[in-house]
């Protein structure tokens, strides 16, 4: 039996549970409690490997519910094309759940290839899940339905589109019920998620396509989730009262060059939608991971090229601690519970018995990594890759 024993920390599940310990068994967490004796354990499994988070948080793993896993990009010409994450990338990242999509390129990408780059993630420890489409609607398929995609295919628990961007299709208000609706339908059916993730552009029109495709609906907000909602100040506002009105908004931690009117940081974005009245469970954080960042210049040309990083995410969990002051659990909900129960990830986000053993050791005082532990296995401890990827070493 395969025992992990992580003690003396501070606990949050996200939320604050004080100090305890974390007993893992077989890749799921068997319990979390004060006082767990290491010599019961040691009875039980004579092999048992232990940790000392004496003086860290205990936390979940990190789930990044927006991460291009098998690289995305091509504007600019091939070339461009963003490379795939490895799993010792997101493992030193404190990443272990990712939901993977196509980005601009819907055609020179494939969602096969997608799905398998998940599979190869699943299988190296990192919890994968894909969404089918791309920015395109009509959007690309698997089996040559949405239907078919989510009722069939485990791991496809959403559908990917783009509104309100000039490498978009511009759909109309028609398009967009349709394939909102065919995604909440088919996720009842499937008992998924059913999540219609919307990538945002820059154009002025902003949400409106959304408000419009669902006005007249009975589809709650919540069932459609904006992302790079930080983008611009604007598009923040409208994101604001998109949530006040029971929707709920993504913000990207990667930088992003593609912006073309007033920015804000990750933290100064989720801050900023607080301080305006947003529940925090309906804030989520992602990194945009693997993704391209072009830039366009004012006529819309483009000029250059940068990539998401997936270390983004703990840096901005860090900040919105250790800078802007927000309760650590509050911040831990942002990029672990929330993202989870949104995407209906199961076993995920949580420290709780039966929830999949995902966990972060945190050093107190600057919340650097220590220890990340993904289905019970130790993966990187102390500056030290120690699973990565199959073609993967260690520096």
């Amino acid at each position: 039996m395969k025992s992990l024993l992580i003690c003396g920390g501070e606990v949050f599940t996200p939320d604050p549970a004080g100090s305890g310990d974390i007993l893992v068994f077989g890749g799921s967490i068997h319990s979390v409690a004060s006082g767990i004796s290491r010599e019961d354990v040691r009875r039980i499994d004579g092999d048992v490997r232990v940790i000392d988070a004496g003086g860290c948080y205990v936390v979940p793993g990190l789930v990044d519910q927006h991460n291009h896993i098998n690289g995305a990009g091509g504007e600019g010409g091939p070339e461009f094309r963003t490379p795939p994450v490895t799993a010792g990338t997101l493992f030193r990242a404190g990443i272990t759940s990712v939901v993977g999509m196509l980005g601009t390129d819907g055609a020179g990408r494939c969602l096969q290839e997608l799905l398998m780059k998940a599979l190869g993630l699943d299988r190296e420890g990192v919890g994968a899940w894909i969404l089918t489409g791309a920015y395109q609607l009509p959007g690309p398929t698997i089996t040559g339905s949405i239907l078919e995609d989510m009722m069939f295919i485990g791991r496809v628990i959403g559908t990917k589109m783009a509104v309100s961007d000039h490498r978009g299709s511009h759909p109309s208000p028609e398009t967009l019920r349709w394939t909102i609706s065919e995604t909440r339908r088919v996720g009842i059916l499937s008992g998924k998620g059913g999540m219609s993730v919307v990538h945002m552009g820059s154009e002025e029109s902003g949400l409106r396509p959304l408000l419009d495709a669902l006005d007249g609906t009975d589809i709650p907000l919540s069932q459609v989730v904006p992302t790079h909602c930080g983008r611009s100040e604007a598009l923040l506002d409208e994101a604001i009262e998109w949530t006040l009105r029971g929707g709920c908004l993504d913000i990207t931690t990667s930088g992003d060059r593609m912006r073309t009117g007033a920015s804000l940081p990750a933290p100064d974005a989720v801050m900023r939608c607080i301080a305006a009245g947003t529940p925090v469970e309906r804030i989520s954080m992602s990194t945009d991971g693997n993704g391209s960042l072009p830039s366009f210049n004012e006529r819309m040309e483009f000029t250059g090229m940068d990539v998401g990083n997936p270390a983004s995410l703990h840096e901005a969990l860090a900040e919105l601690v250790l800078r802007c002051g927000l309760p650590l659990a509050d911040a831990l909900s942002l990029c672990t519970r929330n993202p989870a129960k949104r995407m209906r990830l199961p076993n995920k986000g949580e420290l709780r018995p039966g929830a999949d053993a995902d966990i972060l050791v945190l050093e107190r005082e600057s919340l650097r990594i220590r220890a990340v532990v993904a289905r019970g296995e130790v993966v990187f401890l102390d500056g030290r890759l120690l699973r990565g990827g199959m073609f993967e070493r260690d520096e």
